[in-house]
Formats: structure tokens, C-alpha cells, sequence
């Protein structure tokens, strides 16, 4: 779901940047956001917030 999502967002609202935001302590959405390529922007005490293009 999440490849697919990836791979069509961008196209359909005309954006080159996705931004995402995930729990220190969520250990399978942080492999994930890691595998699809995003980036560490910043950390707070609550989420790290994530980019990806």
C-alpha cells in the first residue's frame, strides 16, 4: 500500500516532496520510512519528522 502511494501521490497533486511523521517507538513504520528512502529533518520528544525527494 505504501509503494503504491508513493509512487502515485507525487503525480496526481503535482508535488516533489513528501514529508512523514513517526513515533521513535514504532519500530515497523521507522524500517519502512527508512527503506522508502525518507529522511531524518528533526526529532522532538514525540515524532521524528521525516522527508522523501
Amino acid at each position: 500500500m505504501l509503494d503504491n502511494a508513493l509512487s502515485i501521490i507525487p503525480g496526481a497533486f503535482g508535488i516533489n516532496k513528501l514529508s512523514a511523521r513517526v513515533a521513535p517507538g514504532n519500530a515497523v513504520s521507522a524500517s519502512l520510512r527508512i527503506a522508502r528512502g525518507f529522511r531524518l529533518e528533526k526529532r522532538d520528544e514525540e515524532l521524528a519528522h521525516c522527508t522523501l525527494g
